[in-house]
């Protein structure tokens, strides 16, 4: 079934669903809370860069995705911040500044339901993703394209383990983000292909993570005529603002 299109033409997204809702709208809740759900590592990230220990950071990010997963807060999206990154991070640190002045800590199951969050995940991730030198800030952003770069690429890896195809996308994934791949003639021998067509999978293969790419960032703004500058913006994090 095709996706419903807004008044621009462009596909309704997770976070247009919210931008757009009443503070009673189910469908909302559950598309913001999911959202949150998705992309709770940059706040663990951001919390770690100011310097709060593991076991604090832990208990904020699980308490603010489970009060959010329970009631989700419509009324206090702000229409005019269009990209779900800032409004997540606004959000957070409101929660987290709500928690200082009550000295306490929203502890796991204190009231809300418990949700499972890979922080071993995130801790490796903050340690060997993000360069120290990033202010907290910095460090979200970074952790947030690394976030969306991850799940673009467990998407595609899903589309070809679906077609059979896991092999061959475990041997030609070293190519997909511009690192140290490796040689065309090496990766033929090892997946007995010739290296012509290494190189003709190797393209299919980027045209499909980018075409992931696209859709995964296209919920998280308002409509697609924003993707482009959102890539841009993920793509300037991951370079920092010295540009390395």
């Amino acid at each position: 079934m095709p996706r419903e299109l807004d008044r621009a033409g462009f596909p309704v997204t997770r976070w247009s669903v919210v931008l757009r809702a009443t503070a009673r709208d189910g469908h909302a809740q559950r598309a913001l809370g999911e959202l949150c759900s998705t992309y709770w590592p940059p706040l663990y990230a951001y919390l770690r860069r100011r310097g709060v220990d593991r076991v604090d950071a832990e208990d904020l990010v699980q308490g603010f995705v489970a009060r959010t997963l329970d009631q989700a807060n419509l009324a206090g999206v702000d229409r005019e911040r269009g990209r779900f990154r800032a409004y997540l991070l606004g959000a957070f640190k409101n929660f987290v500044a709500k928690q200082k002045r009550q000295a306490q800590a929203l502890k796991r199951g204190g009231g809300v339901n418990s949700v499972s969050l890979d922080f071993e995940d995130a801790e490796s991730r903050l340690t060997a993703g993000v360069p120290d030198a990033r202010s907290p800030e910095a460090a979200y952003a970074h952790a947030w394209a690394m976030t969306v770069l991850q799940r673009t690429e467990e998407r595609l890896r899903g589309e070809y383990t679906d077609k059979g195809n896991a092999a061959l996308f475990e041997g030609l994934r070293g190519f997909l983000l511009g690192g140290d791949a490796p040689p065309y003639k090496d990766v033929a021998t090892a997946l007995t292909m010739t290296e012509g067509s290494v190189r003709v999978a190797v393209h299919r293969l980027r045209t499909q993570f980018r075409r992931h790419l696209r859709e995964e960032v296209a919920d998280t703004v308002v409509s697609g005529a924003d993707i482009d500058a959102e890539l841009r913006s993920l793509m300037d994090a991951l370079r920092g603002p010295d540009g390395g």
